[in-house]
């Protein structure tokens, strides 16, 4: 009787595994039969994971970046990803509840967040600005009395942003992915995704506690698998100097499908 039982679970146990390995495959099919946006990425926007174990797999983790007044030193800071057309109006429109006189000033944390559609530009008019924006501020750092070091810190500041920087950026937001769509049809450098909004009072600056602001937490995929081959040409390359500004090698052909799964289609490496 116990070893039927035994043998009954282990066979419901397979049925399960195959339903849910079939719905996996199914939903990935047609993912990739209906591809929403084609782009040729670099290094720039997708930094390559390192695993010690060759064998083991690889992915690609998604740079975005989102246009605001923060130029400085830091580009990997925090607020990179504030953007500045993310204000009180568009986070209503969101859906979001809004109300600075039922809330409490000294409560700088995370009010509320929601998953949402957006829109990423690459190599387009939001990286301009920015570009723009570094310059003009690397200009207005030379005026200023700097120790050479401080210098040294600028010029680099400068040639990262030219030469490293992600050139993807979060430009809108909908909680309908056909408004984007719409909005951006025929545009050839958009790519769709998934991504969580979140609110909060103003981090920094002079508005700091007052007023809400929203900001990209995350998105709802930001790996992108990459296969055997693809991981293989990609191993062979050595790890980056951090501190040192540092040239994309190689370029990736990403592939959005309706599922607003990116996936890899081409991997080739840059010459110098």
């Amino acid at each position: 009787m116990f070893e039927r039982l035994k043998t009954n679970a282990f066979l419901i146990l397979a049925v399960l595994l195959l339903i849910v390995n079939g719905f996996v495959l199914a939903t990935v099919v047609s993912n990739k039969q209906s591809v929403l946006s084609e782009l040729v990425l670099t290094e720039r926007e997708l930094t390559l994971s390192y695993k010690k174990n060759e064998n083991s797999g690889r992915f690609l983790r998604i740079k975005y970046r989102a246009l605001n007044d923060n130029v400085g030193l830091y580009v990997g800071s925090y607020s990179r990803l504030f953007p500045k057309w993310l204000t009180e109006e568009k986070l209503i429109q969101l859906g979001f509840v809004i109300n600075n006189e039922d809330t409490d000033d000294t409560y700088i944390g995370v009010y509320d967040k929601k998953e949402v559609y957006i829109a990423l530009e690459y190599d387009g008019e939001a990286y301009v600005n920015m570009l723009s924006n570094v310059e003009a501020w690397y200009e207005e750092q030379l005026l200023e009395e700097e120790s050479p070091s401080d210098r040294e810190r600028f010029v680099r500041r400068l040639a990262k942003e030219r030469d490293e920087a992600s050139r993807l950026f979060v430009i809108d937001a909908e909680t309908s992915l056909d408004v984007l769509l719409s909005r951006y049809d025929g545009a050839e450098n958009i790519m769709y995704a998934k991504a969580i909004v979140s609110v909060s009072k103003p981090l920094y600056g002079d508005n700091r506690g007052h007023g809400f602001v929203g900001f990209i937490e995350q998105l709802a995929v930001e790996n992108i698998n990459l296969a055997l081959p693809y991981s293989h040409t990609l191993g062979q390359l050595p790890l980056r100097e951090y501190d040192q500004v540092n040239p994309p090698r190689y370029r990736v052909s990403v592939s959005v499908g309706s599922q607003l799964s990116p996936f890899v289609t081409d991997v080739s490496l840059m010459s110098d």
